[in-house]
C-alpha cells in the first residue's frame, strides 16, 4: 500500500532536483552574460592581432604582420587564426564582434564537455548517469567564475585552448574505457596532443600530463 506513495515522493525530489538545477544554471547564464556580454564587444589588444594577420591572409600577404611583410608567427593559436580568418572571409560582421562570439563559443562548448565527459565516464553510484545533476555542479561553477567570465570576453584564443584540453581529457577516458585492438581513439589522442601546442604553445606540458 505504501508504494505509490513512495513513486510520488521519488517523481517529486527528481523535479525538485531539476527545477533547483534549472535555477542555478540560469542564475550563473545570466551572471555569465552580464559579464561576458556587455559592451564594449572587446578592448583586448592582443585579439585584434588575429584581426591583423587574417586581414593580411585575406590579401594574400601570407602569415605578416604588415603587408608585403616577412612571414611571421606573431599569433599565440594557428589554428584560432584560421577559424577567424574563416569567419572574416565569410562575414561583414566586425572584427570585435567575430572576436569576442568565438572565444564565448569556444568556452561554452568547453563547459558542455566538462558536463558531458563527468556524465559519461562517472562510475559513482550516487552521481553517475545523472546529467542534471553534473550540469548543476559543473555549470555555475565554471560560469561564475571571474577568470572564465574574463577570457571569454577578450576574444582571444584562451577559451579554444580550454575547449581542446576538454576534448582531450574526453578522449583519453573513451580510449581507455573502450580502447580494443583496432580502436581509432589512440590516434585521435596523439593527434590532438600533438596539436594543442599550435592552440596554445604553453599547451605542451599540460598535453603530456594529461595523456
Amino acid at each position: 500500500m505504501t508504494e505509490p506513495a513512495t513513486s510520488e515522493t521519488g517523481s517529486r525530489s527528481h523535479w525538485l532536483l531539476l527545477l533547483l538545477v534549472a535555477a542555478l544554471i540560469g542564475l550563473s547564464a545570466w551572471n555569465y552574460s552580464a559579464g561576458a556580454l556587455r559592451p564594449p564587444p572587446t578592448n583586448f589588444d592582443d585579439s585584434y592581432m588575429y584581426a591583423r594577420y587574417a586581414q593580411h591572409l585575406l590579401a594574400g600577404d601570407g602569415m605578416a604582420s604588415n603587408p608585403g611583410g616577412e612571414q611571421t608567427y606573431g599569433t599565440s593559436s594557428v589554428p584560432y587564426l584560421m577559424i577567424f580568418t574563416g569567419l572574416r572571409a565569410a562575414t561583414a560582421a566586425s572584427d570585435a564582434f567575430l572576436l569576442r562570439s568565438l572565444s564565448v563559443s569556444f568556452g561554452l562548448a568547453a563547459v558542455l564537455l566538462m558536463v558531458l565527459t563527468a556524465w559519461r565516464f562517472s562510475k559513482a553510484p550516487s552521481t553517475g548517469r545523472n546529467l542534471a545533476l553534473w550540469a548543476g555542479l559543473i555549470a555555475p561553477a565554471v560560469l561564475t567564475d571571474s577568470l572564465f567570465v574574463y577570457h571569454s570576453r577578450t576574444g582571444t584564443d584562451t577559451t579554444l585552448s580550454m575547449f581542446l584540453n576538454a576534448l582531450l581529457v574526453f578522449v583519453t577516458l573513451r580510449m581507455v574505457a573502450r580502447a580494443t585492438p583496432r580502436s581509432t581513439l589512440p590516434v585521435i589522442l596523439v593527434s590532438l596532443q600533438g596539436h594543442l601546442p599550435l592552440a596554445r604553445p604553453l599547451e605542451t606540458p599540460t598535453a603530456t600530463v594529461t595523456y
